[in-house]
């Protein structure tokens, strides 16, 4: 017997398109968005700073000096545009049975933020304060390798150092980590 029956076994779409898969974006939790509204006013956004002031014995009937007052411009340089371009033919999008251009145009949101958060977390690299593992008791110049044992310890000597750097302690503070650091933190939370 020779059947053929392929032509009625029909093929089967999904109601919906799959989804692309999405790193967690830390950028807008972590940096100061205060001088936005000043940005249509030019490429550069100076915050000067004043230098610190030293505390001086003071001794009856004499002279003091007088301390320089110095001020610093710190400036961040707007130089940069992004943008992401697609096209859906007129054609297309009537014949289309999935919500193509949302689709898109979530993605492309997606992407810029996640090229945002790249570059502001490149700027680690020109941090001040550093951490090794002799901050923790280990051999010094060497990495910090994570575990459940040195965890709080590390995590607590990285707040103790940003504080005596001059953190602001006022403001909220956020641990930036990879998946299997934070893997290694919620194993110690769940330790204790």
């Amino acid at each position: 017997m020779a059947n053929n029956v392929q032509a009625f076994v029909p093929e089967l779409w999904s109601r919906r398109i799959q989804y692309l898969t999405k790193n967690a974006l830390v950028a807008t939790q972590i940096c100061s968005f205060e001088e936005q509204p000043d940005l249509k006013y030019g490429d550069r956004i100076h915050r000067p700073y004043p230098n610190d002031l030293v505390v001086n014995d003071y001794v009856k009937y004499t002279d003091t000096t007088q301390q320089d007052i110095i001020g610093t411009d710190e400036y961040l340089d707007i130089d940069q545009s992004k943008e992401i371009s697609f096209a859906i033919d007129e054609v297309d999008w009537i014949q289309m049975k999935y919500d193509l251009e949302n689709s898109y145009v979530e993605r492309a949101a997606y992407r810029l933020a996640n090229d945002i958060d790249g570059k502001v977390l490149s700027e680690a690299s020109n941090a001040v304060v550093s951490m090794d593992a002799g901050d923790i008791g280990g051999t010094a110049g060497q990495a910090i390798s994570l575990s459940t044992s040195n965890c709080l310890n590390a995590v607590m000597t990285a707040g103790a150092k940003l504080t005596a750097n001059g953190c602001e302690m006022d403001k909220t503070w956020a641990l930036v980590v990879s998946p299997k650091m934070a893997s290694v933190i919620a194993q110690t939370v769940a330790q204790d």
